[in-house]
């Protein structure tokens, strides 16, 4: 779908209505932000709460330090990889939390990773959505009135598909398909379908000039399925044929009124235009399956680990933050904490730019 991609990433210069497409752009910016914000408050507390837990181990200090460094660099691995093996560290870092008897803290830090699944499933619903192909087809048809093979060959009806190829022929101006429409119109049930057949068969008599066929043709269309663009069809042949008492009367009752730029002929009816995709909220309910049944495992088994009260010796003694963590001190974090959040919000906004 890449060709496609610049309709939804940059609608600069682009003379066509991009419907919510901008409200579901300006979600996603929230949702980019929200896990700006999100994911270094996680990755502090993750990377604190897994140093604190293991120098709390009755071990010698080579030991405590060479497995701090070996889950720094595992962590480090999982935010590379991100996906399940990232929510596996954090459910491994909540319950070392709850394992250093920091209930409190833990129940905090369960509350940010589940609203990050929540937030991500939101940003991974509102991509799906902008980048299916239904969308995309839906995006340029409106753009062009037609669309390309390669998303019409995504329909997964036979006869869809071989109406909107005749369809697109008709756009770009070929005459002498009423045959193959009429063929088509015979062969389904489907009262979308035979609606929009019927839409463009009285095009084709629109650009023939033949306004009463084309005027009965759309009339049939409409009697099927009602559609706007069907009404607007109607209304440019009563105005064609100077009937401007009933093109009023149809003006009237189209709700959106008359586009800017009145067309010369008829918009093309497209059967994609009647089944245009809805968006759905999924939720990544796995992510948080596997955070909280790994945290409730994990405890149960490193709460049978004999703690001491922590030493901290080496490097990790000096690690910004640090000491005011394994000392309770999480208001003297603050400054800490919102300056890895401003970073990371300012990378988000210059790579958006």
């Amino acid at each position: 779908n890449i060709p496609e991609l610049f309709y939804l990433l940059d609608g600069k210069g682009f003379r066509f209505d991009r419907g919510k497409i901008n409200s579901y752009e300006k979600y996603l910016s929230i949702l980019h932000f929200s896990v700006s914000i999100l994911m270094p408050l996680i990755v502090l507390l993750s990377l604190y709460s897994s140093i604190f837990f293991i120098h709390s181990l009755r071990l010698r200090e080579g030991v405590r330090n060479a497995i701090a460094f070996a889950f720094v660099l595992m962590f480090l691995v999982a935010l590379i990889l991100k996906g399940y093996f990232l929510f596996i560290v954090f459910s491994l870092a909540a319950a070392f939390q709850l394992c250093a008897k920091k209930v409190k803290l833990a129940s905090v830090f369960v509350i940010l990773v589940s609203a990050l699944v929540l937030v991500q499933s939101g940003e991974k619903s509102i991509l799906s959505f902008l980048l299916s192909d239904e969308n995309l087809l839906c995006l340029k048809l409106e753009r062009d009135g037609y669309a390309p093979e390669f998303l019409i060959e995504k329909e997964s009806n036979k006869l869809y598909r071989d109406f909107e190829l005749i369809a697109n022929r008709q756009t770009f101006g070929y005459l002498n398909l009423r045959e193959e429409l009429e063929k088509l119109g015979k062969a389904t049930s489907d009262v979308r379908l035979k609606a929009a057949v019927y839409n463009n068969i009285g095009f084709e008599y629109y650009r023939m000039k033949d306004f009463d066929k084309a005027l009965d043709y759309f009339k049939r269309s409409n009697k099927l399925f009602e559609n706007p663009k069907v009404m607007y069809n109607i209304y440019l042949t009563y105005a064609s044929k100077l009937d401007f008492r009933n093109a009023e009367k149809v003006l009237k009752s189209l709700k959106g009124g008359v586009p800017e730029k009145l067309k010369p002929v008829p918009i093309l009816i497209h059967i994609s235009d009647f089944v245009s995709p809805n968006f759905r909220f999924s939720f990544l309910w796995k992510y948080e399956a596997v955070f909280i049944l790994l945290l409730v495992f994990l405890y149960l088994i490193l709460s049978k680990l004999k703690l001491v009260i922590p030493r901290i010796y080496g490097a990790y003694f000096f690690i910004p933050g640090f000491r005011n963590f394994s000392e309770g001190h999480y208001f003297s974090m603050a400054f800490l904490i919102l300056l890895f959040i401003s970073i990371s919000a300012l990378v988000e906004v210059l790579l958006c730019m």
